[in-house]
């Protein structure tokens, strides 16, 4: 199972990489509205009840549309961005919220639920790949940020977890590899930032910004595990050997994209705060 985990990581990392730096962003946005239809899929899918193949189709060329739309939208008023982030905290709050009171109560994934989670994350990729100068460095940063962190979050809790940090949840989570997790999320966006704009922000504000993108990643990483334990489901799928679905492996770029986003146009681009 390991060795299927790994080279099908590999794999996707290195496609992931060569598609973010060299192919045009009208592309990576074909790519993403792809990435969306399939997670649609997969979503409509979670409920025990199969949905009728009419009504699942449907609802997958309808995210794919919304996607395309979004991204147009999104890239020409900035400020819309600022929806799909908001939209997101408030999902992410009530995830947190749940955690805090420990309480058993799951969300299930209902069709609007799934435009919510996955439209506004995969339509604003192609906004932040289409940047000028700095484009598909911080597509690259944000996936850097979240796998490390993913990494870290997995090995650190192996090692050295025994706190649970949402049991009825996530069972498999602790605090510590949540924690250890976090900090190497925050040092590498800090750095992969750093690098790519330079000494443009000043460290505290730069730590901070990191620190939002990693908490969003992992409360998005608790919503789809709370969606699919609602559904009985492990996996949101099988399209990924050893990985499960294509949700299981992009649940914590759909939360923490739309915030990294929303902070890049206001708080982290150079352009802006010049």
């Amino acid at each position: 199972m390991f060795r299927q985990r790994l080279v099908t990581a590999v794999v996707l990392g290195f496609a992931a990489v060569a598609g973010v730096l060299y192919l045009p962003t009208p592309l990576v946005a074909l790519l993403t509205t792809l990435m969306a239809m399939t997670a649609a899929w997969e979503w409509i899918h979670l409920p025990q009840v199969p949905p009728k193949k009419h009504l699942a189709w449907l609802y997958v060329v309808a995210i794919g549309g919304l996607v395309q739309v979004g991204w147009r939208v999104f890239d020409q008023f900035s400020e819309a961005v600022f929806v799909g982030a908001a939209i997101w905290t408030v999902l992410l709050g009530v995830v947190a919220v749940r955690k805090y009171q420990n309480s058993k109560q799951m969300v299930s994934p209902s069709l609007i639920l799934g435009v919510v989670v996955i439209v506004p994350a995969l339509a604003t990729v192609p906004v932040l790949h289409g940047q000028a100068n700095f484009g598909p460095h911080l597509v690259l940063a944000i996936c850097a940020v979240i796998w490390i962190g993913d990494i870290g979050a997995y090995g650190i809790g192996k090692r050295w977890g025994f706190r649970l940090l949402a049991p009825n949840i996530s069972p498999g989570k602790t605090v510590e590899g949540a924690l250890g997790g976090g900090l190497l999320a925050v040092a590498t966006g800090v750095v992969a930032i750093t690098t790519i704009t330079g000494p443009a922000v000043s460290l505290a504000w730069l730590v901070l910004a990191m620190v939002l993108v990693s908490a969003a990643a992992v409360l998005a990483d608790l919503l789809e595990s709370m969606v699919k334990r609602a559904s009985g489901k492990k996996d949101s799928g099988q399209l990924l050997p050893g990985h499960g679905g294509l949700l299981d492996r992009i649940d914590s770029l759909l939360g923490a994209v739309p915030i990294f986003t929303a902070l890049w146009f206001f708080w982290l681009n150079p352009a802006t705060l010049g």
